[in-house]
């Protein structure tokens, strides 16, 4: 289902596998951040990122702690701080990770954790500096949640309309929908940095879709820039792709390009009509991220195929060892059956030493007997 919280960036981790350039919302970990800027308690946002099979970020490496930096930078955030996976920060034996691991990397601010009231037990991310502090788990903060990359491209398959996902055609379409504010063309290097697009609304069936998506928000702002920016002259306005319009769901005496010049397009957030407004203008937006099906097919059968490889490789492994041990073990068995055959013989030989001198001996002793019964019997009879 759709949560009152929409991911922000939710397939934006494809970039990892793909071609894009530049700062990346994925570590080396082919791990993923989605940074929502809207205020919750921790429990809260550790309940919403378990739900969509992710978790509040855990930040191992200086690399992590500098992805989600760069990430972080692009947004004006209204949020004062973001929370991160860490609800034992003043655990006996050391900070944790909500998973249970140990810290193995921090980034404290000068003086943190200080926990002054006792109960400071939450980790978060300072929205300036992002340096971390401790902070009672109540407050209501932004958030980060982590995914990887294999979870979100099984999510872009298998989700179905309850999903900010569509498809149309062989393209697959997830929409990221933003409240922060900025102009229009920060809004669209913003998207595009997130392997994306402003969207771009080319039928009634799309437009449905994403009203869908933003009736389950609660907005702050007037409205959500989408991909066009040049609507006037009438008749060369199109869509930031060069595509000429071929759905409009213009609200009622809109464009009017009153009371300057007012280029660039957005959906209303009231009633979900579209109006032209100055480029200006800071507004919240929709990225569009899309994908071709095949590929995301293929991307999944060569990680597959990997994945059982390493398998096979595994088993082969083992096999090679238990054969070594099973040589080495018969090696020794017949080593062992070698000393006792030889030891066996030495005492056949022995034996048959033994039993030919007793043999030798007797046979003396019988000859003696003969030489003195052959002597004539005057010989014995001196003797």
């Amino acid at each position: 289902m759709i949560l009152q919280h929409v991911f922000h960036t939710i397939v934006s981790c494809v970039l990892l596998i793909t071609t894009s350039t530049g700062s990346k919302p994925c570590s080396s970990r082919e791990h993923c951040y989605q940074i929502v800027d809207t205020n919750i308690t921790w429990y809260e946002a550790s309940k919403i990122c378990k739900d969509d099979d992710g978790h509040l970020t855990f930040i191992e490496t200086a690399e992590e702690q500098q992805a989600i930096a760069d990430q972080m930078q692009k947004r004006n955030f209204t949020a004062r701080a973001i929370w991160i996976g860490s609800a034992n920060v003043h655990a006996e034996d050391g900070p944790r990770w909500d998973n249970g691991e140990n810290f193995t990397y921090v980034n404290w601010a000068n003086g943190e954790p200080s926990n002054p009231p006792g109960d400071e037990n939450c980790a978060e991310i300072r929205t300036p500096g992002f340096k971390w502090n401790d902070r009672q788990c109540t407050y209501k903060r932004g958030y980060i949640c982590e995914r990887t990359v294999f979870i979100l491209l099984l999510l872009i398959l298998t989700t179905d309309g309850s999903e900010p996902c569509m498809t149309v055609g062989n393209t697959r379409h997830c929409y990221q929908i933003d409240q922060t504010e900025n102009t229009w063309t920060e809004a669209f290097e913003i998207c595009c940095q997130d392997g994306g697009v402003l969207v771009t609304i080319e039928s009634e069936a799309e437009q449905k879709f994403i009203e869908d998506l933003m009736q389950n928000i609660t907005f702050t702002v007037a409205g959500l820039w989408i991909g066009a920016n040049e609507l006037h002259p009438e008749n060369q306005r199109k869509w930031a792709n060069g595509q000429q319009f071929t759905y409009v769901n213009w609200a009622q005496g809109e464009p009017n390009n009153w009371p300057i010049v007012e280029n660039c397009a957005e959906i209303l957030t009231s009633d979900f009509a579209w109006n032209d407004e100055r480029c200006s203008t800071h507004r919240g937006y929709i990225c569009d991220i899309f994908f071709i099906i095949i590929i995301i097919i293929i991307i999944i059968i060569i990680f597959i195929i990997i994945i059982i490889s390493i398998i096979i490789i595994i088993i082969i492994i083992i096999i090679i060892i238990i054969i070594i041990i099973i040589i080495i073990i018969s090696k020794n068995q017949t080593k062992k059956k070698v000393e006792v055959y030889q030891g066996l013989q030495k005492m056949e030989m022995r034996n048959a030493e033994h039993i030919y001198n007793e043999h030798i001996h007797i046979s003396d002793a019988y000859c003696t007997i003969d030489d003195y019964s052959s002597r004539p019997e005057e010989n014995r009879q001196n003797n």
